[in-house]
């Protein structure tokens, strides 16, 4: 059926809540960056968060998950996206962990599927 607004409208602080826990999850027991161990963390991560945050009931929401891990090492990085949707329902959360020299990023968007 056709609907023009969510029942359940997507809750950023959860959804980040639960990113928060996925990243400090992945980097438990790592204080050095290795790329290879990142590399494949990245995936695992993307997916189990996107796992958990369906298990929040967000009917009819599309959910893309942007994971980034890198080394410290005293430089910057700043992460921008823009997008084009609809501000009453669609939105974003986003979620960082620092942990030794490896920093960890997570975005999810969830996006009103009408």
């Amino acid at each position: 059926t056709y609907k023009t607004e969510p029942d359940r409208r997507f809750v950023p602080h959860v959804v980040k809540r639960v990113m928060d826990s996925a990243l400090e999850e992945a980097l438990e027991g790592m204080e050095h960056y290795e790329s290879a161990k990142c590399r494949a963390l990245t995936t695992s991560v993307c997916e189990d968060i996107k796992q958990k945050v369906k298990f929040l009931n967000y009917d009819r929401y599309k959910l893309v998950c942007v994971v980034y891990f890198g080394s410290v090492k005293g430089q910057e990085m700043r992460v921008a996206s823009r997008c084009l949707w609809n501000h009453n329902f669609d939105t974003f959360a986003s979620s960082s962990v620092t942990k030794g020299d490896i920093f960890a990023v997570a975005m999810m968007y969830g996006i009103y599927k009408e």
